[in-house]
């Protein structure tokens, strides 16, 4: 399947699950490292606006990636989508990118010289590490 459309699968499945669970949803106008911004702005203890930039990394069946650029951006989340192929085997995980990074050294992952890994077939040791940090699971 075109990597596009399997993109738009999973960022429109993100929305929907984000939407029905209250939180609003954001879309950047550019893709600079953010492909979506999740908020709270109602409903929040001192009526406190809060915010998190989502960095979504799409795959029809599994995958998991670390990218250094995106080291700077506060608070950013990294969306890990599978299973597209199937609504009802689409899983979604959720890592900031500092536990990203902790999960490839705990993986025993030597970076590369531009900073970035990619793993198109994850190691059972690898999904059971993400696993805990399961946000959704249709």
């Amino acid at each position: 399947m075109d990597k596009r459309v399997v993109e738009m699968i999973a960022r429109n499945y993100l929305v929907n699950q984000l939407v029905r669970c209250g939180v609003e949803v954001a879309l950047p106008l550019r893709d600079i490292g953010i492909d979506l911004v999740a908020y709270v702005d109602r409903d929040c203890p001192g009526d406190h606006f809060i915010a998190r930039p989502i960095q979504l990394k799409a795959n029809y069946k599994e995958g998991f990636s670390i990218d250094g650029k995106y080291e700077g951006i506060t608070s950013l989340l990294i969306v890990f989508a599978w299973h597209l192929q199937s609504e009802e085997q689409t899983e979604f995980y959720a890592l900031s990118y500092l536990q990203s990074e902790s999960l490839a050294d705990k993986m025993g992952w030597a970076w590369r010289r531009d900073k970035r890994w990619v793993v198109t077939q994850p190691s059972q040791q690898l999904k059971q590490a993400i696993l805990p940090r399961s946000f959704n699971q249709a």
